[in-house]
């Protein structure tokens, strides 16, 4: 099942939470500065959110985290994955619970749509399989000016 950890319960759930959270990045953001400390800051404080899936002996089986990003230009609102872990294969059903979970807070917060940044198929397989749509991005740190 996977839940939400709302602010006051993000300490004890951090030595958990943080390994997995830092893996799932994606290799230039390992390095950004205080990188802990901004995100633990930014889940206390509901601007990200937390979420941990638990198996039935309610043994950690997943760490996600999210933040609503906004683009008030176009008004649009989007639940984006910030970083997705899982330490064992997840089941289908599991997945789809997750995924489940995710869309009904997007709703509830008055997103249009959940994003994320991956190279996951399996992923971008259900994205395409709900009707999803999958794009690249490509960045380019603007210290590599040359």
């Amino acid at each position: 099942m996977l839940s939400q950890i709302k602010g006051e319960h993000i300490a004890s759930k951090w030595n958990d939470a943080w390994p997995a959270i830092v893996v799932a990045l994606p290799e230039n953001e390992k390095s950004t500065p205080n990188l802990k400390e901004n995100i633990l800051e930014a889940l206390k404080g509901d601007t990200m959110q937390l979420w941990i899936m638990y198996d039935k002996e309610l043994k950690v089986k997943a760490v996600i985290t999210t933040f609503i990003s906004i683009n008030n230009n176009i008004g649009i609102r989007e639940l984006f994955i910030y970083s997705f872990f899982t330490f064992e294969k997840l089941t289908p059903d599991e997945f789809k619970q997750a995924w489940l979970v995710l869309l009904e807070y997007a709703s509830l917060c008055g997103c249009f749509t959940v994003g994320a940044y991956t190279n996951v198929d399996s992923l971008m397989d259900f994205a395409r399989h709900v009707g999803g749509s999958v794009v690249s991005k490509v960045t380019i740190p603007v210290d590599r000016r040359t």
